[in-house]
This record gives structure tokens, sequence and C-alpha cells, in this order.
């Protein structure tokens, strides 16, 4: 995730998609405007752009899809804290879940009547 928005030309980027690794830079336009150029040469106005373009024309929130090349403090993706469980100490969506006993059947709450 790209928290800078104001990259320089010259900034090379990284993003990846159904696995595989994928590479753009920061390139001044001919009209002195910011672009993004895949290395397939394409480019675009914005790193969303580019970043759908990668995907298949999929939209997509660039800045989150992209993170600078060689960033240290670059964060975990969503994907990455799933298989480890929360970082932020709070209980997931399957510990938080309320649990309701059924009747031997299956059918509505354990020792309760249900209308026929």
């Amino acid at each position: 995730m790209i928290e800078n928005r104001k990259l320089r030309p010259g900034t090379k980027l990284v993003g990846r998609h159904k696995g595989r690794e994928h590479r753009a830079e920061v390139v001044t336009g001919e009209k002195g405007e910011v672009r993004y150029r895949l290395s397939d040469g394409r480019e675009f106005k914005t790193p969303s752009g580019a970043g759908s373009a990668v995907m298949g024309g999929v939209a997509c929130n660039g800045w989150r899809f992209w993170t600078v090349a060689g960033a240290k403090d670059a964060k975990p993706t969503k994907a990455s804290t799933k298989k480890g469980g929360t970082t932020s100490g709070t209980k997931s969506k399957r510990e938080s879940r309320t649990k309701i006993k059924v009747d031997r059947n299956g059918k509505g709450p354990a020792g309760g009547r249900s209308a026929r």
C-alpha cells in the first residue's frame, strides 16, 4: 500500500496478482504530468489504471494494489494477516459469533417450542 502519494519520477512500484509479480515505474509524461508505466511500456494517468490493466480490466484501488519497490516498512496485506490470525488483538468474526444450540433434528433452538 502506498501511503505517500507524492511519488517522484523514477520510483519503482511492485504489485502482485494471481501469484505473479508486476512492476511499474513512475515517469514524467510529455506534458510534464506524472504517469505510471508498466513493464510492457503501457502508460496510465493513475496507479488505479495501471493496476486495473494488470488485473485484466478489473477495477482496483491503485494506492492499495501497488507498493514502492524495496520499501522496508511495507505493511502486510489482508490475505497475509488472515492466515496468521488477527494482529490488532480483537476477536475475529469466527471467534465472536454467538453459538445457538439446536434440537436433535437440527430445527429451532434447543429446549424451545416451534410453531407448527
